[in-house]
Formats: structure tokens, C-alpha cells, sequence
């Protein structure tokens, strides 16, 4: 028996001497890690990375880390001078009780000293604040497990400032075991400790990558080249980040409903949500919203469920906004749409009237309209296949366009016309298009994103021109009767020209080579580019087809969270050819958008 309490006190000794002599080590390696981490050049030589946390986040764990906000007690809170107080302090006033007295005619009492006190206590307390966090880890890879090595503070408050201005060297640093000891701002979400709530945000891709600009930016010199153009490829299922390019959709949505109003040429809303995702056992699996409270619910990270637009335009083969004559509705669900051409030209001579910009084409009766997306993986990148259609029936309207002709005609007489030139009034009338791309996307460092679209298109331009039909004699009158009507350039009659003692002006043009209808079709590309801005985004697209190129031109301004304005230019330009007799060379149209998400 007491050889077992001798071996028992043996095994004790032991252990304790062993944990005792690894003390002093491990204070030694805790040391050399904070002074790894408080020298900002030590990041161009490791493998570590570095994420940046957003406002919010910064804002939930300051308390944490700090001295809790102090309070304010009952006699301060009754105070009548508190703004003139607070004013007095900011302003640096060295004569506190002078200066009250000037400004409210009275003397400070006891309630006025208390929050004297407590004001001051809370401006320290406000100066002592972070105002960014950096997460440290190891060498991390999308899906594969990784250590977070301590998370770095900075008092640096500059709206715009360089990483090694934040942290070299950082306010505080917190390692690993201290963010362990310590409890998660987020009480009832998954995460208990600090370390699993900066974890998480990292996982979840909500904290900023700013591993390049770390490595790449020292004191004195940059040994390491900042890593620029770090791409990676968006995945064939992610339909929604495609039309979030195609959109230049910036902004994540904290609320489900989306509202944007263009002033001439766009009005739309759609609403955005999720549907459930299923298990084996028919059961909802819940997402990391709704299992963890300190995740903001980006609602546009999901398709919209369904929408409603009126907008203005063909950009599918060219033709933007007022210019393109043509309005459709649509009803929108997912990626979708299907819709009507409205049968009207709405007040598309806000083009030539404020933008002087030549009107050039017509509207027609109702139609139809329908775009289509399918996810399909040709490449590694993965991709989206799009289909977009229209057709507009009945006949065009009137906008005639003077077309001239030399020729060497006759009268109706038969008689030899001396003159060479005439004018021919035609409207150019849209009648149907047709496109297919495939598209794939990539996103630079997770802050720009390149959408390609390649495929081919085609549309059938048709040429109206108006003429009147003899209808015979008023019998009350004796006058001439005619019915005056817009009709194809090869639907005429020569009985209805002659009475008029008209030249045949559309035989003419046959003989020009003027047909009634021509189809235009070719191969057909567009880039789109939008960058995710903290401050500023912006995006840009150019389009060609047929020798030319059109697209747009955007930057959005966060007027606050939930509402942005957005001023936009569209254009066209005949690149490669002379512009068609129902083109012009140049076109351009400014507009603003307001965007609201509510």
C-alpha cells in the first residue's frame, strides 16, 4: 500500500515538475508571436492571412475588449444643459462654468457637475474605442481547416488609410486563448466564444481578405510584389451572382424587397427570399441566418422569388432606352422573364426632344418577350446559357424617315421625268430578334467581377411606308376619297399612286434595291464589370454585334443603408461600317435611377 502512494506521489511530481518547466516556455512563445504580430514588416514574410471585419462586427465586439461604456447616473441625466455642455468640452473650452454661464444665463448646480463628469468619463471612453479589427490565421483555403492565430485592433479612425497605418503597429493583440476566455457578442447564435465568432465570419466569407496588400506594402521598401488579380471562378449553379453583374447589383440587401425607379426609362420591383432547402427526410435545413443572430440576412445572395419591370429598350441588339421606340412589361421570377411589347412609343421624343437624338425607328402592335437562363458547365468555370426573344405584331406605326433615290423615271403620262431625285418617307419597324449566349464569370480578389457572353444574334428590320388608297367619290361633295394607311414597301398598288399623278416611288426603290424586309445576323459578344466599392461602386459593359458596339456606363452613390442613386449612360456606335439607314453614327443617353430596398 505504501509503495502505491509512493508511486502515486511519484507520478504526481513528476507531471507537476513537467508542467511547471513548460510554463516559462510557453510565456516565451506567446511573447514571440505578439512580437511577430506587433512588426507589420513580419508579413511579408510569412504564410499567414489577414481579414478585415466589417463595421458592424468591429462595433459588436469593441465592448469585449474594452472598458464597458460608462453610464450615466440619475443626477447627470437630469441636467438642462447637456448640449451646452458636451459643446463646451468638444470645443476644448478650459473655462467650463464661464462659458455655460454666457451661454444659459445661469450658473451650473449639482446635476450640471455630474454629467460634467460623466461626459468627460464617456469621451475617453469613446477616444479609447477600435475602430478596425484584423483576423490572423495560418494559410487558408477555401474548405479547408485553418487556425486563427489573434485577432489585431486599431485606433486608426481615417476614413481612407493603407493597412500599415492601421496596424503598425496595432492597438491591441488578442491570441488565440484570449479570444477563447472570452464570450461571444452574439448571445443567442452558435458561436460561444470570440474565437468561434470571428471564425465563423471568416468561413462565411463576411470578413475582407487583405492578405495581398499585406505582404505587399512595407515601412521603408516592398520586397514582396502586392498580389494583385487573384481570380477565382463563380459556379455555374450561382445564376444569381451572374445577374447581379448583368444588373450592376453592388449592394447586399438587408431587407427582401427592391424597388428601382428610372427616371425615362426604367420602373421595377422584385422580391427577394429563399426557398427551403430539403434533406433526405424531407426536413428544412436551416441556413446560417436563421441558426446564428450575429449574421446579417443578405437577401440578394438568393434569386429573386418573383418581380414585375417596365423598361425601355433592345439591347440585345444594340438599341438602348428612348432610342429603341420599343417598351415592354414583363413579369420576372428566378433569373426569367416573359412579357409583353407594349403597343406604343410611350415618350420616346424625350430622345430628340432633350437628348437631340435622331428618331429612327417605330413601334407596332402588341408582343412578346421572353429570356430565359440555364446553367450548363462547358468549362472549367462553369457557365449560364441565355435565350431572349421578341415579336411584335400588327402594322407600324408612322415615323418616317426621308430616304432619296436617284433615278430616271417616267410620269403616269409616260412621259420622260427630267428630274433625278426623290424622297421616300419610310418607317423602320423591329418586327422580331432572336439571341443566344453562354456566358461564364470570374471575381478578381472578391471585389470585381468580369461576366463574358459570347453567342449570336439576330433581328428583321421591316420598312413601312405610307400611302393613300383611292376609296372612290364623296357622293355629296364629288371629292376624292382616300383611305391613307402604313403598309409594307411592297404592298402597294399603282392604281393608288397614279391618281395622284405620284411617281411609283416604291418601284423605284425595288430597283435600288430596297426590299421590304431585311434580317440582320451575325456573331455577337458582350464583357460586363462591376466592382464591389466600399465607397463608390461601378461597372461597365460593351456589347458587339454587326459592326458595332453599344452598352453602359454606371457609378452608384449610398445615400444611406437601403436607398442609392445611380447615374447611368447608355450608348451606340458604329464601329466597323457606316450606320444603317435607320441608325445614327452616335447615340447617347444619360440617366439616373434611384434604388431603394426596404
Amino acid at each position: 500500500m505504501m509503495n502505491k502512494n509512493i508511486r502515486s506521489i511519484a507520478v504526481k511530481f513528476i507531471f507537476g515538475a513537467i508542467t511547471l518547466a513548460s510554463m516559462p516556455l510557453f510565456a516565451q512563445q506567446t511573447a514571440q508571436i505578439r512580437s511577430i504580430l506587433n512588426n507589420f514588416k513580419s508579413y511579408r514574410y510569412s504564410d499567414v492571412f489577414l481579414f478585415k471585419l466589417d463595421d458592424a462586427a468591429v462595433t459588436a465586439i469593441n465592448p469585449l475588449l474594452g472598458v464597458p461604456e460608462p453610464k450615466i447616473n440619475t443626477a447627470a441625466n437630469r441636467s438642462k444643459k447637456k448640449d451646452a455642455i458636451q459643446e463646451a468640452i468638444d470645443d476644448g473650452e478650459t473655462e467650463l462654468v464661464k462659458v455655460i454661464k454666457e451661454k444659459s444665463g445661469t450658473n451650473m448646480n449639482n446635476d450640471d457637475r455630474e454629467y460634467e463628469k460623466y461626459y468627460r468619463v464617456f469621451k475617453k471612453w469613446q477616444d479609447e474605442l477600435f475602430s478596425r479589427a484584423y483576423i490572423v490565421t495560418n494559410r487558408f483555403k477555401t474548405g479547408d481547416p485553418f487556425e486563427i492565430i489573434g485577432l489585431l485592433t486599431s485606433a486608426n479612425k481615417d476614413l481612407v488609410s493603407k493597412l500599415d497605418e492601421c496596424i503598425d503597429p496595432p492597438k491591441g493583440i488578442y491570441l488565440s486563448n484570449d479570444l477563447e476566455r472570452i464570450s461571444s457578442p452574439d448571445t443567442n447564435g452558435i458561436a460561444k466564444t470570440l474565437y468561434e465568432y470571428i471564425e465563423r465570419k471568416v468561413v462565411q466569407n463576411d470578413a475582407e481578405n487583405v492578405t495581398a496588400e499585406a505582404q505587399g506594402i512595407g515601412s521603408d521598401a516592398t520586397f514582396l510584389p502586392k498580389k494583385y488579380g487573384s481570380s477565382f471562378p463563380i459556379k455555374e449553379d450561382d445564376i444569381q451572382q451572374y445577374l447581379r453583374i448583368t444588373d450592376g447589383q453592388p449592394q447586399d440587401y438587408y431587407a427582401e424587397h427592391e424597388l428601382t425607379v428610372g427616371i425615362f426609362d426604367l420602373l421595377r420591383y422584385r422580391h427577394y427570399g429563399k426557398l427551403d432547402d430539403l434533406d433526405e427526410n424531407n426536413d428544412i435545413i436551416p441556413d446560417a441566418e436563421a441558426t446564428d443572430s450575429s449574421v446579417r440576412k443578405v437577401y440578394n445572395r438568393n434569386l429573386p422569388l418573383f418581380g414585375a419591370e417596365i423598361r425601355y429598350g433592345l439591347p440585345e441588339i444594340n438599341y438602348p432606352s428612348l432610342w429603341s421606340e420599343r417598351i415592354t412589361m414583363n413579369v420576372m421570377w428566378q433569373s426569367n422573364k416573359l412579357g409583353v411589347v407594349l403597343p406604343t412609343n410611350g415618350w420616346s421624343s424625350i430622345a430628340s426632344n432633350v437628348f437631340s437624338v435622331k428618331r429612327r425607328l417605330t413601334n407596332a402592335g402588341v408582343g412578346l418577350y421572353g429570356s430565359l437562363d440555364f446553367p450548363i458547365k462547358l468549362i472549367n468555370q462553369g457557365g449560364v446559357f441565355n435565350f431572349n426573344a421578341s415579336y411584335v405584331f400588327g402594322n407600324a406605326g408612322i415615323n418616317p424617315i426621308n430616304t432619296d433615290f436617284i433615278f430616271q423615271g417616267k410620269t403616269v403620262n409616260q412621259l420622260t421625268d427630267s428630274a433625278s431625285y426623290r424622297s421616300l418617307g419610310i418607317s423602320y419597324l423591329p418586327r422580331f430578334h432572336a439571341q443566344a449566349h453562354y456566358s461564364f464569370a470570374i471575381d478578381i480578389d472578391h471585389n470585381s467581377f468580369f461576366r463574358f457572353k459570347l453567342g449570336a444574334t439576330m433581328y428583321m428590320i421591316q420598312r413601312w411606308a405610307e400611302f393613300g388608297k383611292y376609296m372612290g367619290k364623296d357622293p355629296k361633295t364629288g371629292k376624292d376619297i382616300v383611305e391613307t394607311k402604313n403598309r409594307l414597301s411592297d404592298q402597294y398598288s399603282y392604281d393608288d399612286l397614279s391618281i395622284y399623278n405620284k411617281f411609283d416611288l416604291l418601284s423605284i426603290a425595288a430597283l435600288q434595291g430596297l426590299k421590304p424586309t431585311e434580317t440582320v445576323a451575325g456573331l455577337s459578344g458582350r464583357i460586363e464589370f462591376m466592382t464591389r466599392s466600399r465607397t463608390v461602386p461601378w461597372g461597365a459593359a460593351v456589347q458587339y454585334f454587326d459592326g458595332a458596339v453599344s452598352g453602359d456606363v454606371w457609378i452608384q452613390v449610398p445615400v444611406y443603408e437601403g436607398f442609392a442613386l445611380r447615374g447611368q449612360a447608355q450608348f451606340f456606335q458604329t464601329a466597323f461600317r457606316d450606320p444603317k439607314a435607320w441608325e445614327e453614327q452616335t447615340v447617347v443617353i444619360p440617366s439616373l435611377q434611384m434604388l431603394f430596398n426596404f
